[in-house]
């Protein structure tokens, strides 16, 4: 049931509450997709060393009007250091969470802003350093030189030079 006389009181105060709340606070954009907010190492690539990472969509949230961008805390997490071209423009690399105050507004995700392409050269050089830093093939290559050390040695040192045999005049006589 509502009381008459407290009807007249509850709408002076919620245009004050209301007040209140539109000259304390705002709408703020938190996050631009158009803004790359960190990089990528990019390797096997001779076009950039590089990429840059933009958020996929944008963050809202009302804030306090005294509240200033550096406020709003960032934390980037990349899902690696570096990354092998090709890379692909739009690719996923990381996120970003966005928070004030402690409180956490949201998270977008980081992707690269343009493409980069894979050097051949460098990707053939890198599987060549690949292949022969597995230990198998240290191991077989080392059993390999271990071999052939063998082999020569035999071959120069333990082998035994045959002389030609002197030859003597046979005279007829033999000796007894």
């Amino acid at each position: 049931k509502i009381d008459n006389k407290s009807v007249p009181r509850q709408f002076p105060e919620s245009r004050d509450l209301l007040k209140w709340g539109f000259e304390n606070f705002r709408r703020v954009t938190i996050s631009r997709s158009d803004t790359p907010v960190t990089q990528v190492a990019v390797t096997l690539s001779e076009d950039a060393d590089y990429v840059m990472l933009k958020p996929v969509g944008e963050i809202s949230c009302t804030l306090p009007v005294d509240a200033s961008a550096d406020d709003i805390q960032s934390n980037i997490e990349l899902f690696q250091e570096s990354i092998e071209a090709p890379v692909e423009e739009g690719q996923i690399l990381g996120s970003m969470t966005l928070s004030y105050g402690g409180k956490v507004y949201g998270t977008l995700n980081l992707v690269t802003t343009n493409s980069v392409a894979r050097s051949e050269f460098l990707y053939r050089k890198a599987q060549v350093m690949d292949f022969f830093s597995q230990s198998g093939t240290k191991l077989i290559l080392a059993a390999v030189g271990i071999l052939a050390a063998a082999v020569l040695l035999k071959v120069f040192v333990f082998t035994k030079r045959r002389r030609p045999a002197k030859r003597r005049h046979y005279s007829g006589r033999r000796r007894y």
